[in-house]
């Protein structure tokens, strides 16, 4: 799989809310059909940004969703909004953080398939 990169998603970002709803949409699609290796793929690359520079990437992280980086700390302006996210973005990176912690097939499932409503949240905008 090609993961988007922090540049697409900060260019979509930068475009206008719809496009942002677009590539945040196409990320959490990654984030539910992707294999175990492809996620450790994924892992093996170094965030860019400057807060968390060199830091290994994660699917649920913020710098990979255009509507964070469209938003920034401004979370109230977010469509998915008002407090850090919505629900199903908790849940999410919680099942992600589970399968790190534990990396069964079971876990893997549940990541993905709480993605999966993370994705059909959006869908939603």
């Amino acid at each position: 799989m090609k993961w988007l990169t922090e540049k697409e998603v900060a260019e979509a970002a930068a475009k206008s809310k719809r496009v942002a709803i677009t590539c945040s949409k196409k990320h959490w699609e990654q984030n539910y059909t992707a294999t175990t290796e492809e996620v450790e793929e994924l892992a093996k690359r170094p965030i860019e940004n400057e807060e968390d520079k060199g830091q290994p990437s994660a699917p649920p992280d913020g710098y990979l969703c255009a509507l964070c980086e469209r938003y920034g700390v401004s979370c109230d302006k977010c469509p998915l909004g008002p407090n850090m996210c919505c629900s199903e973005y908790h849940a999410a990176a919680d099942a992600f953080e589970e399968w790190l912690g534990d990396k069964t097939e079971a876990n893997f499932t549940d990541w993905q398939a709480k993605a999966k409503l993370m994705y059909e949240r959006l869908c939603k905008l």
